[in-house]
């Protein structure tokens, strides 16, 4: 409990705590204007938009969920590479012999961070995007169930991104190239799915397509979405991937943090 306030009271030192929930607040509401201008730009009748209803309610209160996510990945990096940067971790491991628990109360402290920054960018998606639905003539009690699903998905995987950044900033200590690192294990998957139906395509293999979700970006794309499509794997089997990328690169950023040398 003591290293886990000790993390609080240093991220809350930190500006990338306030620049994360701005940023956060900031793609959640670019987000929701994006989807609104899309969904005016169609002109829908009224049935296509209440058969819709469940797809854009999900759509709607999970906005700015993308980059959200990188945002989170990039936090969990820079409260484990800052003390490296700012050379204070020396003094976090006297303080704190075994640093396998320092390494855990960083991931429980970006937890709870995470926590935070959902619940900011959903009571924004929920709140803001009901009313643009409502505007627009979408029936949002049609698709509640479905969005109100999705905004638990994105939560979990708001955490689970944030111990993914945790655990390669233990991995690379240095902020920029862990940060460098986090930003194209994630938009690696814009590549991925440029790159995988090529192949699917040009081998005339279409389960090929299906592999750009057991990548990090694709998995994580999957598991937030409760409306099913062809070849995306269950909500359970992306979140399980996802997870197990999380957990193991925080093992071995902990074993390699544990056998490390600090000057």
């Amino acid at each position: 409990m003591r290293n886990l306030h000790s993390e609080l009271l240093k991220i809350r030192s930190l500006a990338v705590g306030w620049a994360t929930a701005a940023g956060v607040i900031a793609v959640t509401l670019i987000a929701l204007l994006f989807w609104w201008a899309i969904v005016v730009s169609q002109s829908a009748t009224a049935a296509d938009l209440k058969a819709a209803a469940p797809d854009l309610t999900e759509t709607m209160f999970t906005s700015g969920q993308y980059f959200g996510l990188l945002l989170m990945m990039i936090f969990g990096v820079t409260i484990v590479t800052s003390e490296y940067s700012q050379q204070t971790i020396t003094a976090t491991f006297l303080a704190t012999p075994k640093r396998a628990r320092v390494v855990v109360a960083k991931i429980l402290a970006g937890i709870l961070c995470a926590l935070v920054f959902c619940a900011i960018s959903s009571a924004l998606a929920i709140g803001v995007g009901s009313v643009l639905l409502i505007s627009l003539g979408v029936p949002v009690g049609e698709g509640l169930s479905t969005g109100l699903g999705a905004v638990a998905l994105n939560a979990l995987a708001y955490l689970v991104w944030v111990v993914f950044g945790v655990g390669l900033g233990t991995m690379l200590r240095n902020q920029v190239w862990a940060v460098v690192a986090a930003v194209v294990l994630y938009l690696g998957e814009l590549g991925a799915q440029f790159v995988f139906p090529q192949l699917a395509s040009a081998l005339d293999q279409r389960w090929i397509i299906s592999l750009q979700y057991y990548l990090p970006g694709g998995a994580s794309r999957a598991m937030t979405s409760l409306v099913p499509a062809n070849g995306v794997p269950p909500w359970s089997v992306a979140t399980l991937v996802l997870l197990c990328y999380g957990v193991a690169t925080t093992a071995y950023g902990a074993l390699v943090t544990s056998a490390r040398d600090v000057s």
